[in-house]
């Protein structure tokens, strides 16, 4: 069964689960292990294991809690009943005051716990039954209710606000969020390298290397193990559409750049529980008249690997792996603007002192480990050439 297909069952399910009455928490696990199992075998475990990681060290979601609590003591204390009344109080000579007091709790309530759920059901127990008595019009009573409690998650930060940020990879504090940056948006096309021999150790600030180990015959030989099995299953993506076709993706197509990248986002998942040589992060394309000509592929690795995770994975006496350090953007909705010698790879900007005296964000590491493999070349140094 293909994605799509496997997409529109679950979602269907999804629906039916819900309307039938099943827990909405228990229908997702449970739609999730199945079809996951479906789609990605026992990878699913392990991505699973990756994702609880992921989110139990996310620090953007740290608020959600604090709001959870915050609206607990609200309600717990009584602070809710007094606001309202107090609003009530101060606008009674206004006509509809009962209906503007309760939109106005109800604002204060949800933008101070970020959810609507919370503020609308206490107000729907506290201000909907005195509006009832006072014959105002069911429509108008149940409408500010919702309103208010609608407005409230309008006004950052809100939980959904959070998530949306955490989903998007943006910052809720209003620093860059490029330090949890993945492969997607690595780009070599900005000028963060042109060409480079993995045994350089120094290439300016903006790249990091692995230190180069003594060579043995054991780790020529595996390097050559991981070349074949590379050159054997890039055999088929010399045509690129067969590589779209299996979901891998040009990054910036519309640019000009040494390489094109084509990633795979469920090879770069992957990637970060196991090693595979036949299945590269991304394949390495140049520009071709019309089309594209294969050249390689890159593999990827968490940020957080050590050098002997590393070299389990490749050798590090044959190849080095590199990183994207020390980087300063440009920062989201600045009017200040920051001259391209300042930014990214090429800028000359290298310490967060420097980047913050300029307005700019500093990124410390954009990205995980990469390393770049051309299986169709004749000698090791043209092989493992980033």
């Amino acid at each position: 069964m293909n994605p799509e297909t496997l997409g529109i069952v679950q979602l269907a399910l999804l629906t039916a689960a819900i309307f039938i009455g099943f827990p909405t928490a228990f229908t997702l696990l449970a739609l999730g292990f199945v079809f996951g199992y479906l789609g990605f075998g026992r990878l699913v475990f392990d991505l699973m294991a990756v994702r609880t990681f992921q989110v139990m060290t996310n620090d953007v979601l740290i608020p959600i809690v604090l709001f959870i609590f915050m609206g607990f003591v609200m309600e717990r204390s009584g602070i809710m009943d007094r606001l309202f009344r107090s609003i009530l109080i101060a606008a009674g000579p206004l006509r509809g005051s009962l209906a503007l007091a309760t939109v106005i709790t109800c604002t204060i309530f949800a933008m101070a716990t970020g959810i609507v759920g919370a503020s609308v059901t206490i107000m729907g127990l506290l201000a909907l039954p005195p509006m009832m008595r006072l014959r105002y019009d069911k429509r108008l009573a149940t409408g500010s209710i919702a309103a208010g409690g609608t407005l409230g998650i309008l006004i950052p930060p809100s939980v959904l606000l959070i998530l949306y940020a955490a989903n998007a990879g943006e910052s809720i504090s209003g620093e860059s969020a490029d330090q949890s940056m993945d492969m997607d948006r690595h780009d070599h096309g900005e000028g963060t390298v042109d060409m480079m021999v993995p045994h350089q150790k120094h290439l300016g600030p903006h790249m990091k290397w692995t230190a180069l180990r003594p060579a043995n015959a054991d780790n020529a030989g595996r390097a050559d193990q991981i070349v074949q099995t590379l050159r054997q299953a890039l055999a088929k993506y010399k045509d690129y559409r067969v590589a779209m076709d299996d979901g891998y993706a040009p990054l910036h197509p519309e640019r000009t750049p040494k390489h094109y990248h084509f990633a795979n986002k469920q090879r770069r998942l992957q990637a970060k529980v196991r090693f595979d040589p036949a299945e590269p992060t991304a394949l390495l394309y140049k520009k071709a008249g019309d089309g594209y000509e294969l050249e390689g592929a890159m593999y990827t690795a968490p940020r957080d690997m050590s050098e002997d995770q590393l070299n389990e994975r490749i050798p590090l006496s044959v190849a080095q792996w590199h990183a994207h350090v020390n980087l300063c953007f440009q920062p989201d909705g600045s009017r200040r603007r920051m001259t391209r010698k300042q930014l990214g790879g090429k800028g000359k900007i290298a310490t967060e002192s420097e980047c913050q005296q300029a307005g700019g964000r500093f990124v410390p590491q954009a990205g995980g480990w990469m390393i770049h493999v051309y299986p169709f070349e004749s000698t090791p140094v043209k092989i493992w050439t980033h």
